[in-house]
């Protein structure tokens, strides 16, 4: 038996299936993006791959809106996948999302929903770029650095003046800075060529180092110790505004053109967990532009999309979204005991991780 179409029957399927593969193209051109790095490299078919059904998060919707703040409240995301303990979060140039955990790295799809599992040894890992690319040393405090492709060869090797405590991809993954971990220093280095291309110096703090801020757009730098922050301009190596905070900064990020820096640190509360204040500054002038309070507590971590309208916050309440320079929260994303938080680079999708290793993916409709 054969089944029959009638000529409208069968154009509409033509055009059915014309319209499919049309919105299957396109949602692979945004995935892939306009260019393609360089450095990215395969994916890992050797690993553990786990589908997760349901088409996934894009299947058959194209390329979702950019998130700001009309549509913050009506974010959506399937189930969460399980993956390591604890994850930290890294959006590449192909837009899969790197997981990062306790015992490994994975990436993942969020078009297919898979996940592609890489037993390496994550302690060694400073560093995950835009384009693939990764830094990696010895071991903890080792006076070495390398970049190399996540699962591939290595493509650079450094020279670091000291051991390194740290590491991070700028300007798109161009540039790579290593933090010192046994001195206020840090050295920026070119990634095309492994040659040394600037330091910052001259910040001193009797208190240690938590971390150094840095924009993405390589211009300007932060030290955060303890309850200080001073700002570095990074073309002239010279130190600018210090802020003081009553407690010490939980957490910290810059617009991705440097125009603003975003801090958290514990409020003033009773028993229990103190809320958490947001506050916006400008790196040029050391003045606060914008506040607020988040009562699930002080920040884990602080994602601010590409065009620096929208602040996502993580913390043991959840993931909260802000408008720029603060005001009442947008939404609470119900994200219990968040760990990290992170804007994809098109400023599309949101992705969060949990202490349990649930990975979301968030979009607008």
């Amino acid at each position: 038996m054969h089944a029959t179409f009638s000529p409208r029957a069968a154009l509409l399927l033509a055009i059915a299936v014309l319209a499919a593969a049309a919105v299957a193209l396109g949602a692979e051109a945004w995935r892939r993006g306009p260019q393609r790095a360089l450095l990215t490299p395969p994916l890992n078919t050797t690993g553990l791959t786990l589908g997760f059904g349901g088409g996934g998060l894009l299947a058959g919707l194209g390329p979702p809106p950019a998130l700001d703040a009309a549509n913050a409240s009506k974010l959506f995301g399937p189930k969460a996948i399980q993956t390591f303990a604890a994850p930290h979060l890294r959006w590449g140039v192909d837009q899969h999302l790197i997981v990062r955990g306790d015992v490994g790295v994975s990436r993942f799809d969020p078009l297919l929903q898979a996940l592609s599992i890489d037993l390496i040894r994550p302690e060694t890992l400073l560093a995950l770029g835009p384009d693939g690319a990764t830094v990696r040393t010895s071991g903890p405090g080792a006076p070495d650095a390398r970049i190399e492709a996540l699962g591939g060869p290595v493509l650079r090797a450094l020279a670091p003046p000291s051991a390194v405590a740290g590491a991070v991809f700028l300007k798109g993954g161009s540039l790579v800075a290593l933090t010192a971990a046994d001195r206020h220093l840090v050295t920026l280095w070119d990634v095309a060529t492994g040659a040394r291309a600037g330091e910052l110096t001259g910040f001193t703090s009797a208190a240690p180092v938590y971390s150094v801020q840095l924009s993405e757009d390589g211009r300007r730098a932060a030290w955060v110790a303890r309850a200080t922050v001073q700002f570095h301009d990074v073309a002239t190596n010279a130190l600018g505004a210090t802020l003081r905070f009553e407690d010490f900064v939980a957490a910290a990020a810059f617009t991705a053109d440097g125009s603003r820096f975003v801090t958290s640190a514990p409020g003033a509360g009773g028993s229990g967990t103190p809320p958490g204040v947001l506050q916006w500054w400008d790196p040029a002038t050391g003045r606060e532009t914008g506040r607020a309070v988040d009562p699930g507590g002080p920040a884990r971590a602080i994602a601010i999309t590409p065009d620096g309208g929208l602040v996502a916050t993580a913390n043991r309440g959840g993931v909260t979204l802000w408008a720029r320079d603060g005001g009442a929260p947008l939404r609470t994303l119900a994200v219990p005991d968040a760990v990290d938080v992170t804007f994809s680079l098109d400023g599309r999708l949101l992705a969060t991780s949990a202490e349990n290793g649930a990975v979301t993916v968030w979009r607008a409709p």
